[in-house]
């Protein structure tokens, strides 16, 4: 009728109770330093795995910035990472071909150039010293004219490639007969 009919005490010594509250408080303790370790270790292995290749690709497209062609990216994989790398190192290759072009061409248009500005000079350097009599001062003034054409249509012609490259010059095309052309330059 609402009254205590009994009562059940459990006795248990201090000493017992303190060791298994030192027992779990190691276990905690362990199970927390363990998943802090794991926890460093797998952040460790994805910041490495992430920045490494972040790190190849920086340095690589710095060379091909500071004109190093030959830089090229050396990571052997199949993500993202590893496609972008190849991406890099096929520019690195299209842009070193494109620079060797670019040397043979400054190359040929020097040899181009020079030809044609050697003889005018001589000439003109002749006529001024008096090596070339006054009677045919004339006929060397005509090269001199030609050579200078030549220069002058050299120019044009660089333009006009220059031109071209900045899609300035849209081409159009049309059909034409070839023999006819062929036929008309024999003419000629």
């Amino acid at each position: 009728n609402g009254g205590i009919k009994g009562a059940i005490a459990i006795h248990a010594s201090t000493k017992d109770l303190s060791s298994e509250t030192v027992y779990i408080f190691r276990v905690v303790i362990l199970g927390i330093i363990i998943s802090l370790l794991s926890t460093v270790l797998i952040n460790q292995w994805f910041a490495t795995s992430f920045t490494l290749p972040f790190k190849a690709l920086n340095n690589t497209a710095r060379a091909l910035a500071n004109g190093d062609l030959t830089a090229r990216v050396e990571l052997n994989r199949n993500d993202e990472f590893g496609e972008f790398a190849a991406n890099m190192n096929y520019m690195a290759e299209e842009l070193e071909k494109l620079e060797d072009f670019r040397k043979t061409f400054i190359a040929n248009i020097s040899h181009d150039f020079r030809s044609p500005l050697t003889s005018i000079k001589g000439f003109i350097q002749a006529i001024v010293d008096g090596t070339i009599p006054k009677d045919k001062e004339a006929r060397y003034l005509q090269i001199v004219i030609g050579e200078a054409d030549r220069l002058t249509k050299l120019t044009s012609n660089i333009l006009f490639l220059t031109e071209m490259d900045s899609n300035k010059i849209h081409l159009e095309m049309v059909e034409f007969d070839i023999h006819e052309l062929i036929r008309q330059m024999v003419l000629k």
